[in-house]
């Protein structure tokens, strides 16, 4: 009697189950709006219309990161002055920490950044805002481009004194701008200093407190990163390249949210404007579409959520809803309409849509 009982029970929570999926094949529009759908509706929903509320909903707890950073505090340090800085020992030694455990190797970001300077050397090929002669610049810039460990930049720039310098200056020097961003190698930053890219162990170990699904997982995060870095050689700084950026900087003039933004903030702007391409082609390559979409992008845009305006740096709200947030690729990816004329995206060309008028530029 108790197992007919049982197999009764059993089969009426199958068939009810079964009506379900009858009920979402006879009326798919009906069952969107089904409460036990809502939660993931309003995800995709909410990255549309606001990408930062939907990446910053995702918490990083960055448990393993702040115990790196307790235990690596009483690392060596040497006097610079005024200044405390790591040694090069420790330096090493972070770097020795993080690689031992995670799941992404130093190898893995060599092959990470020729995987991404290949595909930026491509949309330097595709954009048509581009004349010949930008394009042949920005791409020679590119490839001079070197990615490197923290440890060997400080050994790359004792090795390379600047005239007037020893080495011992030198390696110094090295230290102090491998602090700057990246403290003892705990921080979470990421940095181009003279066409040299560093992505500080720190990132990597954050990136681990999300519970990565898979070493691939990481290294699409990672590929925005290293394509914003990148994209430092080629932004719009006076001494880089100011001029192919005038209708952008237009746009973002034009915008509510984003005006007078790039007159002091446009070398970070137009490195995410090259940063979310290169991080839009990993998730069509791999097919990361809405729910997952938005995931990616919170481990790309880990620590955003608590930058504000600075002189130099939009905000985090700001990086990720009016340019990473506005990418047409980005957009389809997570399931959103494209850009509209009453948000934009701003591009090399001026505004998409819309363009505003604007000096022709000859080829």
């Amino acid at each position: 009697m108790v197992f007919s009982l049982l197999i009764s029970s059993a089969f009426a929570q199958e068939r009810a189950g079964l009506d379900d999926i009858i009920k979402v094949l006879a009326n798919p529009a009906k069952a969107l709006n089904d409460p036990r759908c809502e939660e993931k509706n309003n995800t995709n929903v909410n990255a549309c219309r606001s990408l930062s509320s939907a990446v910053c909903g995702i918490k990083n707890p960055q448990s393993s990161l702040r115990a790196l950073q307790k235990k690596t505090s009483s690392y060596e340090s040497i006097p610079f002055g005024k200044l405390t800085l790591p040694s090069l020992e420790t330096i090493e030694r972070v770097e020795g920490d993080v690689f031992e455990t995670s799941i992404v190797k130093q190898s893995d970001l060599v092959e990470l950044f020729s995987e991404v300077r290949s595909s930026m050397l491509a949309a330097i090929d595709r954009n048509s805002a581009l004349t010949l002669i930008e394009k042949s610049a920005m791409k020679e810039k590119i490839q001079s481009v070197q990615f490197m460990s923290g440890s060997e930049y400080v050994r790359h720039r004792e090795s390379h004194p600047n005239q007037g310098e020893t080495q011992e200056q030198a390696r110094l020097k090295g230290i102090r701008n491998y602090a700057d961003k990246c403290g003892n190698g705990s921080l979470v930053s990421a940095y181009n200093q003279m066409d040299k890219v560093v992505l500080c162990p720190g990132l990597i170990q954050s990136l681990m407190d999300f519970n990565p699904r898979s070493k691939r997982e990481i290294l699409n995060s990672l590929a925005f990163t290293v394509g914003h870095e990148l994209a430092h050689s080629i932004d719009a700084s006076p001494d880089r390249f100011p001029e192919p950026y005038f209708h952008m900087q237009t746009c973002y003039n034009n915008l509510s949210e984003g005006s007078g933004q790039f007159e002091s903030r446009g070398p970070e702007i137009s490195a995410d404007y090259w940063g979310s391409q290169i991080f839009a082609e990993r998730l069509r390559a791999d097919n990361i579409t809405g729910e997952e979409a938005v995931r990616a992008l919170a481990l790309a845009a880990d620590d955003f959520c608590s930058f504000p305006d600075d002189s130099l740096y939009p905000s985090g709200k700001a990086r990720l809803d009016l340019t990473i947030g506005r990418d047409p690729s980005i957009r389809q990816s997570l399931g959103c309409e494209p850009p509209s004329r009453e948000a934009p995206v701003c591009t090399m060309a001026g505004a998409i849509p819309y363009h505003p008028p604007s000096v022709a530029r000859s080829k």
